[in-house]
């Protein structure tokens, strides 16, 4: 089961580190922003660095998002990528077009990673007008280093210990918008036998349960961004996964105990019964026992 262990993500011990290398155009602020926001969440099992095809100062936005993160990165200086060129790595991640046109090949190879995170220092001058624009910056970087740390464990851990295939175009995937991601995790492991996969809460987690791939997306996931005409993504609805039981009565009976709630009673038709269970965010799934069963 891949969870992160108390206090927050991270990786099992393993030898040797993984060594992660972020660029971007500047190396002042996006790159930088990720080197330290993984440095920090990864602990010693990670090495994060960062470099810039065309380096320049430190962006003091930068800094002040860090700091007001716990992080303290005013010692940290710009470097040109061509310093790492002889190194061995095992992600690059670039961080904007521009340093992707550009990037070298390093030794390995590594496994080559691209973000397309705009630059927040395009925005204007250091300013306080300017500064929300490197906090929804340090969030996304956040949320994708989460990702990153989770595919990164995963990689480490044998599809056997998952019991599930290790080609993931073998499964079904079925994605829910869920308001709490980690009351969705317990909803779904707790009560209808999913096991979970990954868990990168709040932004997002992964249940199995046989072939069946449940995504559970959070609203500061990146499928809970806004449409094009500003619709935003929610929970509900009447499409749903179908799960098949033997008992449906003996079924509803024991999740009506455990205090769970349903959207209708049971509907009997000539190919079976049904019944719709609402999970805490009100997704739907349906508990169908087949005619005969």
């Amino acid at each position: 089961m891949l969870t992160p262990p108390a206090g927050g993500p991270g990786l099992q011990p393993v030898q040797p580190r993984v060594r992660v290398l972020f660029l971007c155009t500047g190396n002042s602020a996006r790159s930088q922003m990720a080197e330290a926001i993984l440095a920090s969440l990864g602990g010693s099992q990670i090495e994060a660095v960062s470099a810039g095809s065309h380096p320049k100062d430190l962006h003091p936005n930068a800094v002040r998002v860090m700091r007001e993160r716990g992080i303290d990165i005013s010692g940290a200086r710009s470097k040109h990528l061509s310093e790492f060129a002889e190194h061995r790595f095992d992600y690059v991640i670039s961080l904007c077009d521009r340093v992707r046109e550009v990037c070298p090949d390093f030794p390995g190879p590594p496994a080559r990673v691209h973000w397309s995170i705009p630059d927040p220092a395009a925005e204007g001058a250091a300013d306080q007008d300017n500064y929300p624009v490197f906090v929804r910056t340090a969030d996304e970087l956040n949320t994708r280093i989460q990702f990153l740390l989770y595919a990164i464990e995963y990689s480490q851990t044998s599809s056997e210990d998952l019991d599930m295939p290790s080609d993931l175009t073998d499964m079904v995937s079925v994605r829910y918008m869920v308001d709490d991601v980690d009351a969705a995790i317990d909803f779904y492991t707790k009560h209808l036998g999913f096991t979970l996969r990954m868990r990168a809460a709040p932004a997002f987690a992964d249940v199995v349960r046989g072939r069946l791939r449940l995504l559970l997306s959070g609203p500061t996931s990146s499928a809970g961004r806004s449409m094009p005409d500003g619709t935003v993504p929610a929970p509900g609805g009447w499409n749903r996964i179908h799960l098949i039981v033997s008992d449906i009565a003996a079924e509803v009976d024991r999740l009506r105990a455990a205090g769970l709630a349903f959207r209708n009673d049971i509907v009997k038709g000539p190919g079976g019964q049904q019944i719709l269970l609402e999970d805490p965010s009100g997704n739907v799934v349906e508990l169908f026992q087949p005619a005969g069963g």
